[in-house]
């Protein structure tokens, strides 16, 4: 689920930046749904002082690159901040594996459901070793493909 966080600024750095750059680059699907959407260009506009314009660039633009779920039930997940719910709902509805957040709140939670909740940092490592992996099988397989079936009879 996406949702901007408390300490954003105009120019979007570190590793919040790597993942809104992946998710753009279809590396996963990023998800979120209309109630985030409307907290994203509160903030942007009142908290972060984003000029009209600005705000609807970032808006349209996670509405473009985004999947967008309209959660059909209401949780009571996040009971230190209720407000955090919309986020646990996005990920029920999206069958999310991941919610990826520097809020401590749903961080506290550590896992709902079928989502696990991780850090930035935390969800990078994840997805590093996840490509590792799959160009290692990847190399293995091509590898075999290539191998006289002669060579394997005797083993």
């Amino acid at each position: 689920a996406f949702r901007i966080r408390k300490n954003a600024n105009r120019d979007w750095k570190g590793k919040p930046k790597q993942i809104l750059e992946m998710a753009l680059s279809k590396k996963f699907e990023g998800v979120t749904s209309p109630q985030i959407i409307l907290e994203l260009e509160g903030k942007l506009r009142n908290k972060f002082k984003y000029p009209q314009d600005e705000t609807k660039k970032y808006v349209e633009l996670v509405l473009s690159q985004f999947t967008i779920v309209e959660p059909a039930s209401k949780v009571s997940a996040v009971p230190d901040d209720p407000t955090d719910n919309k986020i646990i709902e996005a990920a029920i509805e999206a069958n999310a594996e991941y919610v990826v957040t520097g809020d401590n709140h749903l961080l506290k939670l550590g896992k709902y459901r079928n989502s696990k909740i991780l850090k930035p940092s935390q969800f990078l490592l994840v997805k590093k070793i996840a490509t590792a992996l799959a160009s290692e099988q990847s190399l293995a397989k091509e590898w075999l493909s290539k191998q006289d079936n002669e060579a394997w009879k005797d083993l």
